[in-house]
């Protein structure tokens, strides 16, 4: 809920106080949109009906949503792992998540399951998207006797669980540490492991390296994007962040009438 402020001297209100509610679901904010309550959708513009003088609005990509190996995989934890697991998932599985445009599957013989013994797939729990990413992302993986769950936990256990590596699959984020390549680049390593990460700007390499392309050598793998995207109020204005991801909320406003 972005509001106006009225005691503006002149030009346009910019952004006076930003009201956020935390969603049980995705369905509530697209219905709380729709109808008005909120000013801004996320990953669409509506849920049954549009809403009346709605714009789109499209930011890029702020992070990626990645899988992470851990030591419960035995010999399945290994770099290159986690991402020849995520280059095999079809686009269309997650496509309805909004995670970027397809990406080229894996053509060396492999099918998207995971190879091991059953297991569980770990993701916070107070994140409805990757919950729901998570879900189908396992679907994707499952096959007889080599069944995925995803099990949802609590933000804490779940980082007790990501520092002691002790899970075999885990959905989590990874966020580009600056502008350009290789922001993209030590983003991805520092999710993967800080020191290496601190080592690499230190002296990092030349060229552009795609996400997907730079965790082949990482014990993540890169499952699709998380795009800042869907739809906004008719008179609401969220300008782009200097740095060229996302929105500058502090320069947000209101056109006036």
């Amino acid at each position: 809920m972005l509001a106006r402020n009225t005691l503006a001297a002149g030009g346009p209100s910019f952004l006076d106080a930003l009201e956020i509610r935390r969603a049980p679901d995705l369905l509530v904010p697209l219905r709380a949109f729709e109808s008005g309550a909120d000013d801004v959708g996320w990953l669409g513009s509506f849920l049954h009906e549009p809403r009346q003088g709605a714009r789109s609005f499209d930011a890029g990509v702020v992070a990626w949503a990645i899988l992470r190996t851990g030591r419960d995989a035995g010999s399945l934890d290994g770099p290159g792992t986690a991402q020849a697991l995520a280059d095999r998932v079809p686009h269309a599985a997650l496509a309805s998540l909004v995670v970027g445009p397809p990406w080229e599957q894996t053509r060396d013989g492999g099918s998207a399951s995971w190879p091991g013994a059953p297991c569980e797939l770990l993701v916070r729990d107070d994140a409805p998207w990757l919950v729901e990413l998570a879900r189908a992302l396992a679907a994707a993986l499952s096959a007889p006797s080599h069944e995925v769950t995803p099990r949802p936990l609590a933000w804490a256990e779940l980082l007790q669980r990501r520092a002691a590596r002790a899970y075999a699959l885990m959905v989590d984020i990874a966020r580009p540490a600056g502008p350009g390549a290789i922001g993209t680049l030590l983003g991805l390593a520092t999710a993967d492991d800080r020191a290496a990460a601190t080592s690499l700007a230190r002296h990092p390499p030349r060229g552009d390296f795609p996400p997907r392309v730079a965790t082949r050598t990482m014990r993540i793998g890169v499952v699709g994007e998380v795009r800042l995207q869907g739809g906004r109020a008719q008179d609401v204005v969220l300008p782009p962040s200097t740095w060229g991801r996302g929105v500058d909320w502090g320069s947000a406003y209101r056109a006036r009438a």
